[in-house]
């Protein structure tokens, strides 16, 4: 029997991006192992990593733990995790799929003389047209060194596509994003339940909500969102913020200073978010960086308007006036307030029309389609 391995810096990327692969890999014949930090596994919480296990020993994969760190300086972890990796490579793997920047660089190291076939999928470069220039000094040219021990190099925006041509990787793969669950999120609830939900967060029905998903930190820029609230006090809006991450009391604090911690309610991590996004008005995603970014298509199935940074691969579906609104002051929430008002003011008809739009531009990055696209690269190896 064939043998495969994904690799992940964190457990939650195997939660939220592979397991649709692994189980693509089963059916194919393949005996699946799967290394990460279950123990520190970033946006799921410790209770979630250990049910991921169980499930992944239900379908039979193989679970390693590697201990990561996704500090990049952090040196000790650094070499102790690629050690680990190269003991893993000596089970001799037909295909290893690795994923983040710390994960897929050590992996790639650890496997670059063996046999197997090596897949690396990377979820947005670091550095992009118009990033800071200490990413580009930083990943470009580990990146750039590391793709000629790249098989299958899968890229997920067009900015990373026309940079990854350029790369020494034996092929270059753009698929649309690593897919999301269109039918999920492109659901109806009843009035009660959507009274109910707003009552258990205490709502009050007739306030406007807005609404970010993601990790709690610098890089995520929630704190850009609850500035906004403050300067947007004179409409009746809140603002739920869904994720956990080291930026929570700062957050707290922040929303303390400015005296709209009323209106801030931050949820932690949700398993509900599809019914969340059904009590919301506005989807804001004010990102300093995204490979293409899930949250943001998640809600435009849900047929919420955006708001938006215009960073990395949230411009491949962004389209200001008919997906809602960019902004590119990562700072100053000047223009975010003027683009979140822009919605507020719209009429209904509008709000229909960019309602519509958006479930239809999601929908080719559901799932299903990535799933297509996987299992004939799979083959391709197999």
């Amino acid at each position: 029997m064939k043998k495969a391995l994904i690799v992940s810096s964190v457990a939650s990327m195997i939660k939220i991006f592979n397991m649709d692969n692994i189980r693509i890999l089963l059916s194919l014949g393949y005996e699946v192992d799967v290394a990460t930090n279950f123990d520190n596994p970033g946006t799921i919480s410790l209770a979630d990593s250990k049910k991921l296990i169980e499930e992944l020993r239900e379908m039979s994969v193989g679970c390693f733990q590697i201990d990561f760190s996704r500090n990049v300086t952090d040196f000790k972890m650094i070499i102790k995790s690629f050690k680990q990796l190269r003991q893993l490579s000596l089970k001799d793997y037909d295909i290893m799929h690795c994923h983040s920047p710390i994960g897929g660089a050590l992996a790639r190291m650890a496997f670059k003389n063996k046999k197997t076939s090596i897949m690396y999928t990377a979820h947005g470069f670091h550095f992009f047209r118009g990033g800071p220039i200490k990413d580009w000094i930083l990943y470009y040219p580990v990146e750039r060194y590391l793709s000629r021990y790249t098989d299958y190099l899968l890229i997920i925006n067009d900015g990373d596509a026309s940079v990854a041509k350029k790369f020494k990787a034996t092929q270059v793969i753009q698929l649309p994003g690593v897919g999301i669950d269109w039918e999920k999120y492109n659901i109806v609830i009843s009035e009660n339940e959507k009274k109910e939900l707003k009552r258990k967060f205490k709502i009050d029905k007739s306030t406007k909500v807005m609404i970010s998903v993601g990790e709690l930190n610098n890089n995520k820029n929630h704190i850009l969102g609850i500035k906004a609230v403050k300067e947007l006090s004179k409409y009746d809006l809140e603002y739920i913020i869904c994720g956990i991450g080291q930026e929570r009391e700062s957050l707290i604090e922040k929303s303390k200073e400015l005296g709209v911690i009323d209106k801030v309610h931050l949820l932690g991590f949700r398993n509900d978010i599809e019914k969340i996004y059904k009590i919301c008005d506005i989807c804001l995603f004010p990102s300093k960086r995204e490979g293409l970014g899930l949250a943001g298509l998640e809600a435009m199935a849900s047929g919420l308007p955006l708001v938006t940074s215009s960073v990395g691969g949230i411009k491949d579906y962004m389209t200001n006036g008919r997906t809602g609104y960019m902004f590119s002051d990562l700072v100053n929430p000047k223009e975010l307030v003027a683009a979140v008002e822009k919605i507020l003011e719209m009429d209904s008809l509008k709000l229909n029309e960019i309602s519509n739009y958006n479930k239809a531009v999601s929908k080719k990055y559901d799932k299903e389609n990535v799933s297509g696209l996987m299992r004939k690269i799979y083959k391709e190896i197999h």
